[in-house]
């Protein structure tokens, strides 16, 4: 048996620094004034609004054959003027957006970074339909998604002869 000394690896993994590619999960402490966290706290409170309202234009979240999906609507490349719905399971949305963080100040004055879709998908102001999706052209129930809501039905009066 050698030494550990002599292996060309530490002899305990825990004993080498982690890469954190900038993302450190766990929270910080800072130091600052109450004008200055105040003033930090609104410009964060701003971003994540933008933040917030940029994910609620892009995607919502509603039940579609009885499962809760992360669905984006977007133009039908081949027919003009007709929506495709895109399903993503959270899973799904969590992988497609792994790479991007927000930074949350916290009720006790400390920065915590969460991943975008985590904390869009908690976010009680994140975009919904959990009355589920219709295709009804005639009206839209409130919690209902209606991709059909610009086209309404004319009642006509049909007459033989």
């Amino acid at each position: 048996m050698t030494d550990s000394d002599d292996l060309p690896w530490p002899a305990d993994p825990r004993d080498e620094p982690q890469p954190t590619n900038g993302h450190d999960n766990s929270t910080t402490d800072i130091t600052v004034t109450d004008g200055e966290r105040h003033k930090a706290a609104d410009e964060g409170i701003a971003a994540l609004q933008t933040k917030l309202d940029l994910m609620n234009d892009q995607y919502f979240v509603a039940v579609d054959g009885g499962k809760v999906w992360v669905i984006k609507s977007r133009p039908d490349p081949i027919f003009a003027g007709r929506r495709v719905l895109d399903r993503f399971s959270f899973a799904d949305f969590s992988k497609l957006y792994m790479n991007e963080w927000v930074e949350v100040v916290t009720a006790d004055g400390k920065i915590e970074n969460k991943s975008l879709p985590a904390w869009w998908l908690h976010h009680r102001h994140r975009r919904q339909y959990l009355g589920g999706i219709i295709l009804d052209p005639t009206g839209t129930p409130r919690r209902l998604l209606q991709p059909m809501a610009r086209f309404r039905l004319r009642a006509y009066r049909w007459q033989l002869g």
